[in-house]
């Protein structure tokens, strides 16, 4: 794993021009990944796995259902250099919209892949970005955090290990306040970490 902070002036830079764009800060980052890749592969049309939290209200009783509800979906980015920044953002958060109202957020890959071009051995993906934008941080550490039972809980440091199946994933840590904790988790054997 390499970790490293975008420090809060960038984030608030960040989110400026995602509202700028009428887009989320999710889409800016799955954007700037996509664009990343398409550098790196010299390639206009690139693919790369996001996870979504199935947790739709419109699976009834979803409420008061306990377990994981993540997905990974296939998100494609196709621009070329001839396309403004504007022009991938609203491309990008197109798919996302039509992705979420159509419902396909339970959609397993399995179903997905057969409905491409890419013979059995090709993955739809190599990379995926999963947003964890819930305040684990601020709800584990707080002091009080045992409020109501007479005694006050405080957990001072935890641990979590996360794993999949897939030789990189970005992590983005999005902290109610400060900056974006970003975990590269990658395959030792397959990448370096330079």
């Amino acid at each position: 794993t390499h970790h490293f902070e975008i420090p809060y002036q960038v984030r608030e830079r960040m989110e400026a021009i995602a509202r700028e764009h009428n887009i989320t800060l999710s889409t800016l980052l799955y954007a700037a990944w996509g664009i990343l890749l398409q550098k790196y592969n010299n390639s206009d049309d690139v693919m790369v796995g996001v996870t979504v939290s199935g947790r739709t209200p419109q699976v009834k009783g979803i409420d008061r259902m306990v377990g994981l509800f993540i997905n990974t979906l296939p998100l494609r980015l196709k621009a070329t250099g001839d396309n403004t920044a504007a022009e991938v953002f609203r491309s990008l958060a197109g798919h996302l919209e039509e992705r979420d109202r159509d419902g396909c957020e339970h959609t397993s890959l399995t179903a997905i892949k057969p409905l491409t071009d890419l013979d059995k051995e090709s993955n739809l993906f190599e990379s995926i970005i999963v947003i964890d934008n819930y305040p684990l941080d601020n709800l584990l550490t707080q002091p009080g955090s045992g409020q109501g039972t007479g005694k006050s809980l405080v957990i001072r440091s935890y641990e979590a290990f996360e794993m999949t199946s897939y030789d990189l994933t970005i992590q983005i840590m999005v902290k109610e306040e400060g900056s974006l904790g970003v975990d590269f988790h990658y395959h030792a054997e397959v990448f370096e970490e330079e």
